[in-house]
């Protein structure tokens, strides 16, 4: 079921390119805003991400080609009434199909993608059919910051770039207006993202689902100074004679905005943008023509250095013969290393045969020892049972030698007493008794 309008909060960040948008997203990102599950991933120009939602873009993409083969930094106009147009319908109907897939069940959503400045136009359905209301965090940055990053990443020239970043801010100034919206630039949001994330939800009335000091650790992270690569003083680009005082005058009022903490000046910007018309027109026709120049004497400078690595070419070829010939006897060695390879490793293989044998015997000597270990156990078993034995029959023999001798020593007591009795007078006088006493009952044994 998707959100109402009551329930559900749309958030929106746009800007100019390289103007700051992938770190605000990023960090949108970290206090709960819903970003969806496929995003671009980070490039050597932009290596912590660009934290776009890939879907949209591919459509916002597909939208610009179908318009007429437009691209991310085309300076041309859009083509007269193109958001009511078959293109742009088909485009709008994808994009709410994918928005309710992905979004639905969010109560906090938001994407980046700074061609959104272009195609505000289509975002106004999109959100009517949604119900939706959006918000807007409105990014810019020193223009010539801009050009200096699109020109070491791009390539492109200076008075392209400014043209790129004069449309988007206005178109997207223009479009914005029936939205609440708050100003950022990239300088004071590098500078205190706490304050500015701060700002930006007393300005559009939303409360965080994720508190700040939560994911503290993560943004500071996030944000360290080296985001952003290109810094110039705004004293310097007032200074600057090869920038139109149209984009001077731009700038100067985005700042002051901001600075302030007021409304855009949307007269101000009427005015502006009426005056700066003309002077684009000027500047682009003056500004291209010397671009045009300039690439002129680059080509000249760049088919002497074309002709210089020609020569360097040349050169490398021969050195590159000469490294191939020595790769080939190189390889010549490597096959004879490789032959020597495969002959240790018949050698290894045979001494695996014999290691292997050697591992049987062992196995089977191993397998007798335990089969004597057995036997030995048995044989200590029946030796510990024999001597339980004999301690049992020496035990009895200590005994009966123990009543042998209380016997003899009877015995002895008995002898000393008859020795006693024999060396006795009554024994003496009595003899000639016993004498008689042994005749007659020998006579009456004899009867």
């Amino acid at each position: 079921m998707y959100h109402t309008e009551t329930q559900q909060k749309c958030l929106v960040v746009a800007g100019m390119h390289r103007s700051g948008t992938s770190a605000m997203s990023r960090v949108l990102n970290l206090l709960g805003v819903d970003i969806g599950s496929r995003l671009v991933a980070g490039r050597l120009d932009n290596p912590k991400g660009y934290w776009e939602n890939e879907d949209i873009l591919d459509l916002h993409i597909a939208l610009l080609r179908r318009l007429g083969h437009y691209c991310w930094d085309d300076v041309r106009p859009l083509p007269e009434n193109w958001s009511i147009g078959s293109v742009a319908a088909d485009v709008r109907g994808r994009m709410v199909g994918l928005l309710k897939r992905e979004f639905g069940g969010s109560p906090i959503w938001g994407f980046k993608d700074p061609r959104t400045c272009r195609l505000m136009k289509l975002w106004h359905t999109v959100f009517r059919e949604l119900g939706c209301k959006p918000h807007i965090v409105m990014m810019f940055r020193n223009p010539v910051e801009v050009a200096s990053s699109l020109a070491v990443r791009n390539g492109h020239l200076l008075a392209k770039s400014l043209l790129a970043w004069v449309q988007h801010v206005l178109e997207c100034e223009r479009e914005t207006r029936c939205y609440p919206r708050v100003l950022v630039s990239f300088d004071s949001f590098i500078a205190d993202p706490e304050a500015t994330t701060a700002k930006i939800a007393s300005a559009l009335e939303i409360e965080w689902p994720v508190p700040y000091q939560q994911m503290e650790p993560e943004i500071r992270a996030f944000m360290e100074p080296a985001l952003k690569h290109h810094n110039v003083a705004d004293e310097t680009l007032d200074a600057n004679s090869e920038i139109p005082e149209f984009v001077k005058a731009l700038y100067s009022c985005l700042r002051s905005a901001e600075r302030e903490g007021e409304p855009l000046p949307e007269a101000i910007f009427d005015r502006t943008s009426g005056q700066i018309v003309g002077e684009m027109r000027q500047f682009s026709a003056g500004g291209l023509i010397a671009d045009l120049l300039s690439v002129r004497r680059t080509n000249h400078d760049l088919r002497h250095h074309i002709d210089d690595l020609g020569r360097q070419i040349g050169e490398s070829s021969r050195l590159l013969g000469d490294h191939v010939s020595q790769i080939a006897q190189r390889d010549v060695q490597i096959a004879e290393k490789d032959d020597e390879i495969i002959r240790l490793q018949h050698q290894l293989a045979a001494s695996d045969s014999a290691i292997a044998e050697r591992d049987l015997a062992v196995a089977q000597m191993d397998s007798a020892i335990a089969q004597k270990d057995t036997e030995i156990a048995e044989r200590v078993l029946e030796l510990t049972v024999l001597r339980d034995k004999l301690t049992e029959i020496d035990s009895a023999y200590a005994q009966k030698e123990l009543q042998l001798a209380e016997l003899n020593a009877q015995l002895a007591e008995n002898g000393a007493r008859l020795a006693a009795i024999l060396q006795s007078r009554s024994w003496r006088i009595t003899s000639p008794l016993r004498y008689l006493f042994d005749t007659l009952l020998g006579d009456r044994t004899r009867s």
